[in-house]
């Protein structure tokens, strides 16, 4: 389950803009999935990694310290000039948690 007490914080009570925020990341992690999605190939582990590398953040502001460190394992292996499949599938499968838990704020 993901924590949104770091939004709360920065609205300061304010429904508008914790709603903004949230929107807004959840955004991001549309576009981070795709991005995933449509470069799933070897020849694209640099340009994934950067995906991956800026979607890890979410995963801790939201103390989803489980997905965060499969995030980070995935970047080091993209790093490396590998992807393999169930990583990529599992890094997939956390957006999608991810986004179904945002989706339930929106």
């Amino acid at each position: 389950m993901i924590n949104i007490e770091y939004f709360e914080e920065l609205a300061q009570g304010d429904e508008s803009v914790k709603n903004r925020l949230l929107k807004l990341v959840h955004e991001e992690l549309v576009s981070a999935k795709q991005q995933l999605e449509a470069k799933n190939s070897h020849r694209h582990c640099a340009e994934m990694a950067e995906v991956v590398h800026k979607i890890k953040p979410k995963f801790k502001m939201f103390n989803m310290e489980e997905e965060f460190k499969r995030a980070e394992q995935y970047n080091k292996q993209l790093k490396s000039g590998r992807s393999e499949k169930s990583m990529h599938e599992t890094a997939i499968d956390d957006i999608n948690q991810f986004l179904k838990y945002l989706t339930n704020y929106l």
